[in-house]
């Protein structure tokens, strides 16, 4: 009798426990792409994620860069301060200004990593070398990754992942920088005359050269600008608007209209909108708009007791957001691409934008220093 009794199985054991177990333990589904950003933001503390500054994320940057990258069909832009470690390091530079491109297929196909320099303080030549630098380390890494032998003069350093890359960019820098100064290129859209233009395809083949230029610069613009505190307001598939305050030059800028009463205005909340396909279309520009809805706008507007003035101030507003629109497609048609460029250029020259839009476009087709300076980056960090 005892030798044939069995024992009865408990209940709720065997495979359903050991599949709980997993559940509640340690998630090890943490993609191999996830992992090398953790390792490389620990190191170098991102300013942006896929232009959104760090402190505007929607949620804890682990948390948005989680989901962020569950996304494969999308890259990931950050930016980040690079300081060289070289002791010696011979040129005057306290940081590198980096955008990360990591590919939504990294690391296990399509194309590599790459970089784009942001330091308004290195001449473009010499950011391309760097750029393109970057680009020879990043395919020796992934040959490396694949085992396979690669010729370089290169040496990686501490590995081949994301921080490897960049770690062995900070050794190599100085070599780059010395390099001679690459002759810099202009990207040209061509249009091909079709019947019936296949719009898909012909976005897909845009949308590399949107993503990577249009970051870089939105990079810039919330790098130079961060003081201000701007947040990102709202994404749309036409536009990124951003919301942020601007303060003006002595502190105040005073309206006088007449006998009326004067208007001081020490500050305006904007909303400011960078198209998608900003430098993909040389006719589309950025546009800036005083904020309607902003509680200090409207404190502003409501204290204007006479109606008449009111509506004169009304009318203003509308020519300087007309105005901006209008002087921001002669920047971009002039290859001033630089947001930062085109916001203090509005507040050193608000006054103007005040005007009619006939006179407005008069005084900026005239103005000779003006022009000259859309040619060149400018060289503020600060509005």
């Amino acid at each position: 009798m005892l030798e044939t009794e069995t024992r009865p199985k408990p209940r709720g054991r065997g495979p359903n426990r050991s599949s709980k177990k997993q559940k509640d333990g340690p998630d090890t589904r943490t993609s191999p792409q996830l992992l090398e950003i953790q390792k490389l933001i620990k190191r170098f503390k991102p300013i942006t994620v896929n232009g959104i500054s760090v402190d505007s994320l929607s949620k804890p940057l682990d948390e948005f860069l989680a989901a962020a990258t569950a996304d494969k069909s999308s890259d990931l832009y950050l930016s980040f301060l690079l300081k060289p470690s070289d002791p010696d390091f011979p040129y005057d530079l306290d940081f590198l200004n980096l955008s990360l491109c990591i590919p939504g297929t990294y690391p296990y196909k399509g194309k590599n990593p790459s970089v784009v320099v942001l330091n308004d303080d290195i001449p473009r030549g010499h950011s391309v070398n760097v750029e393109i630098g970057f680009l020879e380390i990043a395919a020796l890494a992934m040959e490396r990754r694949k085992k396979r032998p690669a010729e370089s003069e290169l040496q990686m350093v501490s590995g081949n992942d994301l921080l490897s890359m960049v770690l062995t960019l900070d050794k190599y820098l100085e070599r780059f920088l010395s390099m001679e100064k690459k002759d810099t290129i202009k990207i040209v859209k061509t249009i091909k005359k079709e019947t019936k233009p296949q719009k898909h395809e012909k976005r897909e083949k845009e949308k590399p050269v949107e993503n990577s230029l249009r970051a870089a610069e939105i990079d810039r613009f919330l790098t130079r600008l961060r003081s201000l505190q701007i947040n990102l307001f709202k994404e749309t598939n036409q536009n990124s608007i951003y919301k942020f305050e601007l303060p003006f030059e002595d502190d105040a800028f005073t309206i006088s209209i007449d006998n009326l009463q004067d208007i001081v205005i020490q500050r305006l909340v904007v909303k400011l909108s960078i198209p998608k396909d900003y430098l993909v279309n040389e006719k589309r520009g950025i546009k800036l708009e005083v904020d309607l809805s902003n509680s200090s706008n409207m404190d502003l507007i409501n204290s204007i007791e006479d109606k008449n003035l009111k509506l004169i101030f009304g009318k203003l507003i509308s020519n300087m957001n007309a105005n901006f629109a209008h002087a921001s497609v002669e920047m971009v048609k002039a290859k001033n691409t630089s947001i930062t460029s085109q916001i203090n250029m509005f507040v050193q020259n608000i006054e103007k934008f005040l005007r009619a839009p006939a006179d407005f476009a008069r005084w900026l087709g005239a103005n000779e220093t003006l022009n000259e300076s859309l040619q060149a980056e400018t060289r503020c960090t600060d509005v």
